[in-house]
């Protein structure tokens, strides 16, 4: 069984800098919090997930980026 998580690729700090899918191993890279507002936050980068482009739609790249709040960094989990 192949278990991968989100990660701030190469455990970067700037903005833009992509998220992948990576092999678990529970590095900071790979560490979120979920916040009140529905963002979710990287600790080391302090930056928090969001869509590149600010886009919705299916195969939409994933970077971190200074925590905004905007609709392009709320999330849902269903």
């Amino acid at each position: 069984m192949y278990r991968a998580r989100l990660d701030v690729q190469s455990s970067g700090e700037a903005n833009g800098t992509p998220v992948i899918l990576y092999p678990c191993n529970r590095s900071d890279a790979q560490q979120w919090q979920l916040r009140g507002d529905g963002t979710w936050r990287n600790p080391q980068s302090n930056k928090c997930l969001g869509t590149v482009g600010g886009r919705s739609d299916p195969g939409t790249r994933l970077a971190v980026f200074d925590c905004a709040g905007g609709a392009s960094q709320k999330w849902t989990l269903n």
